[in-house]
């Protein structure tokens, strides 16, 4: 990306340049362009760190950006101090000028990932000479492929060290080289050799550096496995759960998060990095971020050797064109303002929204507190659907409820979880009202009088009120 370096970074550049910093790669549109959104327009751009112009690009050659892992060729173009260079496959994708880009169709990058490495022409293969990104040729750092949400992989500091997966973060979805540039770009003149130095002094013998490393043996991948969503889920956020080890010993185990438009390729969008391993672990997934679709969660382990492997959840995320994605609900009568009848019952009034295409039903409860949901059951399976009742009718008599003070809550089952409610007031069962209930005549009347008042109340909806009540979503 065309971009302004950090002054700290400018800093360390400066510092270094009497050293003759080589020439990076600082981003690699692997998945293709983000602004064309086209999987083929693919570009690799080259970053020159020295103090002094870099007189010949075509001294340099890019390994394992081509087809097949063939190198690709660079132009004889100068490019100067602090200035940016871009390789691409299709000409003007992302838009350049002609001192600034070159067109080599044979471009193709892997999107599993692939070894890549900035190397003197003639390199035959990665080594100590050549700027190295992502060296066990394993999935990419970062960045993703995913369609109307691609992103690049990008260097976080042109002084890091391109091989540690820590270097590399997305890329925003902006063309690069967007802005004037400074010196003389594309002109070889403009170049003047650069002082090496005085030749290397002399160290003397070799020293004995000892006997080599024991070998690590094998490495085996890690694993990995996510256990939630377990179903399709819809909300603000939705929380991930996962679990990653390693069975080789002393090998740690770090986990990122995707989320991706299928099941396969492991590819998609990072929204965590780093996390540690571990069974049981968990993340949040702000879905504000995500575009309206359903989308799959995936985590990627890898071990301190370069392993890694993939596991995606058994469930989605669910993002749908605005409105609800979690249902209103409250019990909003009785409110503590005359809520006996002069009879001694009880109008039970709430108000229940559902999004769109989910469905539901209400239970009412009677609880001699307001916490815990363990009451006695008054009613259940009422529709909570736009045509399904809104109040009922409680009598204490035929429910037989003892005297005293009574809360009333009620439960929303729903297709995508629970919701309890509390009425905003308690109602007090008074023991010569239940006296007089129980001389009524013909108690089967009234409970016919209750869901008279029941049906009649069908439409009600009573906005505000105060709303007390615990979500529980199922796993």
């Amino acid at each position: 990306m065309r971009r302004s370096l950090p002054p700290a970074a400018l800093a360390v550049v400066l510092v270094s340049a009497s050293a003759t910093a080589r020439p990076v790669i600082t981003e690699v549109a692997w998945s293709g362009d983000p602004t064309s959104n086209s999987g083929t327009d693919e570009w690799i751009e080259i970053y020159n760190p020295d103090a002094a112009a870099i007189c010949d690009l075509s001294q340099l050659v890019v390994l394992g950006g081509g087809t097949s892992g063939a190198a690709l060729s660079l132009p004889a173009v100068a490019l100067a101090s602090n200035d940016f260079f871009l390789v691409q496959n299709t000409a003007n994708v992302p838009p350049t000028d002609a001192a600034h880009a070159s067109v080599s169709s044979s471009i193709a990058l892997t999107d599993g990932g692939e070894a890549l490495c900035l190397c003197p022409a003639g390199t035959s293969a990665c080594d100590a000479t050549c700027d190295v990104v992502n060296p066990t040729g394993g999935a990419w750092f970062a960045g993703s492929s995913t369609s109307g949400a691609r992103r690049t992989m990008e260097r976080l500091d042109p002084t890091s060290d391109g091989s540690l997966d820590a270097s590399w973060a997305d890329g925003a979805p902006a063309s690069p080289l967007a802005g004037p540039f400074g010196g003389t770009p594309g002109n070889l003149d403009a170049c003047s050799p650069v002082d090496a130095g005085p030749p290397p002094v002399d160290g003397g013998p070799p020293v004995d550096a000892g006997p080599p490393p024991a070998d690590a043996g094998p490495n085996d991948e890690p694993s990995v496995a996510v256990s939630e969503p377990a179903s399709t889920v819809r909300g603000a956020t939705v929380d991930v759960v996962y679990s990653a080890s390693d069975d080789d010993p002393g090998d740690a185990v770090t986990v990122d998060l995707y989320w991706s438009g299928d099941t396969t390729g492991a590819d998609g969008v990072r929204f965590a990095r780093g996390l540690p391993g571990g069974a049981g672990r968990s993340a949040t997934l702000d879905t504000g971020t995500l575009p309206v679709g359903t989308w799959r969660i995936f985590a990627r382990a890898r071990d301190a050797r370069g392993a890694s492997a993939v596991a995606y959840a058994p469930g989605a995320v669910e993002v749908g064109e605005g409105g609800l994605v979690e249902p209103v609900f409250e019990l909003v009568e009785p409110d503590g303002v005359d809520d006996a009848q002069p009879d001694g019952t009880f109008a039970i009034q709430w108000r229940v929204e559902l999004p769109t295409q989910a469905t539901g039903s209400v239970s009412l409860f009677v609880d001699d507190d307001d916490e815990g949901a363990d009451g006695d059951p008054l009613m259940g399976g009422l529709s909570a659907a736009p045509e399904g009742p809104r109040a009922f009718l409680w009598d204490p008599v035929l429910t037989e409820t003892p005297p005293g003070v009574a809360h009333l809550y009620a439960v929303l089952d729903w297709s995508d979880g629970r919701v309890i409610a509390y009425a905003p007031a308690p109602v007090t069962v008074g023991a010569d009202t239940c006296a007089c209930h129980h001389a009524a005549p013909n108690p089967a009347r009234r409970l016919l009088a209750g869901l008279t008042l029941a049906i009649l109340l069908l439409p009600f909806h009573r906005r505000g009120g105060h709303r007390r009540g615990a979500t529980q979503r199922r796993g």
